[in-house]
Formats: C-alpha cells, sequence, structure tokens
C-alpha cells in the first residue's frame, strides 16, 4: 500500500512538470522560420490576430523576423457610415499592450496596408503595435 501512494505521488509530480513544459513552449503557426532569411510569413486578418495574441501571451518574438505577404483588411468599413453608432465586427487589440509584454522583433511590411482597425479603449499606447523594443 506504502509503494501505490508513492508511485501516486510520483506520477502527479510528474504529470504536472510535464504540462508545464507543454505550456511553456509556444507553437508559432506561421509559415518561415523566423530568421531574417526566412522570416514568419502572415498575409491573413487571422494570421495578424493570431500573431497579436501570440505576443499579448507573452512571446515576445526576440531576435525573429515577420513579413507582411498580402494587404490584409481586419475589418470591410466601407458600408459603415457612422464609427461612433455603429462599431466594426472586429475590435483590434494592439500587439504588446504594455511594457511588460512587448513585440522585439522585426516586422517587414513590404509595402503592403493593413486596414479597418478598430480599436475602442481608453488606455495608453493604443495602435496596431501598442509597444515595440528592438
Amino acid at each position: 500500500m506504502k509503494n501505490l501512494k508513492k508511485s501516486i505521488v510520483v506520477t502527479l509530480i510528474l504529470s504536472i512538470l510535464l504540462s508545464f513544459t507543454v505550456f511553456a513552449e509556444t507553437v508559432i503557426p506561421f509559415e518561415g522560420e523566423g530568421t531574417e532569411e526566412s522570416p514568419y510569413l502572415i498575409g491573413t486578418a487571422e494570421e495578424m490576430y493570431r500573431f497579436a495574441e501570440i505576443v499579448n501571451g507573452g512571446y515576445s518574438f526576440d531576435g525573429e523576423y515577420l513579413k507582411l505577404t498580402a494587404d490584409i483588411t481586419l475589418n470591410d468599413i466601407s458600408n459603415v457610415e457612422n464609427w461612433s453608432t455603429e462599431a466594426p465586427e472586429n475590435e483590434w487589440t494592439p500587439i504588446g499592450y504594455d511594457d511588460s509584454v512587448a513585440f522585439r522583433g522585426t516586422f517587414d511590411g513590404d509595402n503592403h496596408t493593413i486596414s479597418g482597425v478598430y480599436i475602442n479603449s481608453d488606455k495608453s499606447f493604443q495602435a496596431l503595435f501598442g509597444w515595440m523594443f528592438g
């Protein structure tokens, strides 16, 4: 009975340690390797939102490279007559929302545009990128 309890405790401890290891790794869902020669490629609104989520989740892309591959529209605003009464569908949370969660990589827009950015917040540093460090 004593060995069974000891085995259960050891199993629980190992399970907890393994879960911390799994959560510590960030999976980057973009094409490319994040290097200057092979940057991570972003070409859709969904990928931009995912990029922001990753940075705002604590992964800074420190020393890594990203590149836009297409013009991106976060919200189609062609039918919005008055943003003060009719908000677009998707609200944007800036990439890096404070100095503890900042983007630290290199982002190449490659002459593409990102349009339809809608932010409804009274916080400071509200833009496509909120906090960046090189």
